[in-house]
């Protein structure tokens, strides 16, 4: 396809593309050049979007960051500070617009994790406001699009620093509740989601524990909640496990969790962070262990156990080396969130400090993890991945780097390819959903 031919075909008008491919420097295995690739980006950036995308931002410094006391925190620019829940609009190429603000600061504070309800065709978002254990909350907006409205107040979570909400639906009553884990206070709290999308307390567990790093494992530190039928995952950074629950395992009018089974992550101290559950095979799941900075293949039992499978590390055995200023931080160590790919054959995490994404294969025959690349994540701090729903697309929080960053994935190998870039101040969380639905 000739240059002028393939700038149309993106959506560059007809004169323009024939005017600019003749001026356009050239190589053969670059045939539209780099004014051309400009030219495309602009013009999906005109065009109607893809998907939408909202974006939880942190409005206080200092947040999320446990080197923060005598260690001074992770080295960024602290005058950038974000503006609360933000829209994004993203291109099928991963072009990036930045959109309005849904909640500002002065209504709502720390909104660092979003979900959104139904995924596929949401109706609903609820965000966690990451605060002291008095004013923590989680709130929640009836969405249509990129437009959002409150709902209500937002609710107390009676926890400290909530840093996860996830939906989970009784597959005995059919109601769907929003789970909300509580990093401070080391509990999750269930709200009833009611017809209309506001939030009604229902249930509060609490962890108890510790585990030996005395600086961050003091007491239970619930990071994260995935929910596979009848039974709900909490991961519990400070115990060094993730707790089962059944939902509703006394029948309806019984309580919505009950503990049925603890997997204690051993060597202690690794700190496991998050758990994202294969898109095919319901038996199985990658764990984040962030203290450790490793993923840990986890098979998922019938009865709710968990039990290891295998495990990679995510930074190379040279880092960090002799005199990198970054190695004072846990050793370098300090892992964040993994995906797995639509199809399952790919999974990938963030490690934090190195700022890389890695892609690893999975083989299903040996069960195995082979690491395929590891590229930079185009800013400080990767702090939360996101896939598109035809899973094409991954974008990636830079907390400490101010931006969201955009990957093209390629289907057949896994690995991605940076393709843009929006300044977001402290940006926390993005989930996206197609625009059509």
């Amino acid at each position: 396809m000739s240059a002028a031919s393939y700038l149309s075909a993106h959506g560059v008008e007809a004169a323009v593309a024939k005017a600019v491919a003749s001026v356009c420097t050239r190589r053969p295995e670059d045939p539209i050049g780099d004014i051309g690739k400009q030219l495309i980006a602009l013009s999906e950036k005109q065009a109607p979007p893809a998907y939408i995308g909202y974006v939880g931002c942190f409005t206080n410094v200092g947040c999320a960051d446990p080197f923060e006391g005598s260690l001074g925190g992770v080295p960024h620019d602290r005058t950038q500070i974000g503006q609360g829940i933000r829209t994004l609009q993203i291109s099928t190429s991963g072009a990036l617009t930045l959109g309005g603000v849904i909640a500002a600061a002065s209504s709502l504070s720390n909104p660092s994790y979003l979900c959104l309800t139904p995924a596929a065709a949401p109706k609903h978002l609820y965000a966690v406001c990451e605060m002291d254990e008095k004013t923590a909350s989680v709130a929640a907006f009836a969405i249509s699009g990129a437009s959002a409205k409150l709902i209500g107040e937002p609710q107390l979570t009676k926890g400290g620093y909530p840093c996860m909400v996830n939906q989970a639906v009784s597959p005995v009553t059919g109601e769907a509740y929003a789970l909300v884990c509580n990093y401070g206070g080391g509990s999750v709290t269930a709200f009833t989601i009611n017809a209309d999308g506001s939030l009604t307390e229902h249930q509060i567990v609490a962890h108890e524990g510790a585990s030996v790093d005395k600086s961050r494992q003091e007491s239970p530190h619930c990071h994260h909640v995935a929910v596979r039928g009848q039974y709900a995952y909490v991961v519990d950074l400070g115990i060094d496990a993730v707790i089962t629950y059944k939902l509703h395992a006394e029948g309806p009018s019984g309580p919505l969790l009950t503990k049925v089974s603890r997997y204690d992550v051993t060597p202690a101290g690794y700190g496991p962070r998050s758990l994202s559950l294969h898109p095919t095979n319901e038996a199985l799941a990658a764990l984040s262990l962030e203290m450790a900075a490793k993923v840990r293949l986890v098979k998922l039992l019938p009865d709710g156990g968990v039990e290891t499978v295998c495990e990679v590390d995510l930074n190379p055995p040279e880092w960090p080396k002799d005199g990198e200023v970054l190695g004072k931080y846990n050793h370098g160590k300090w892992a964040s969130d993994v995906v797995w790919g639509k199809s399952g054959k790919f999974l990938y995490a963030a490690s934090r400090l190195i700022n890389n994404l890695c892609v690893f294969a999975f083989d299903e025959t040996t069960s195995s993890l082979t690491l395929v690349q590891r590229i930079p994540s185009g800013g400080a701090t990767p702090r939360n991945l996101c896939l598109s729903p035809d899973g094409t697309l991954l974008l990636c929080c830079n907390q400490h780097g101010h931006n969201i960053v955009s990957f093209a994935v390629e289907s057949a190998t896994g690995q991605l390819r940076a393709v843009d870039k929006v300044e977001v101040p402290l940006a926390a969380c993005v989930k996206m959903f197609a625009a059509s639905v």
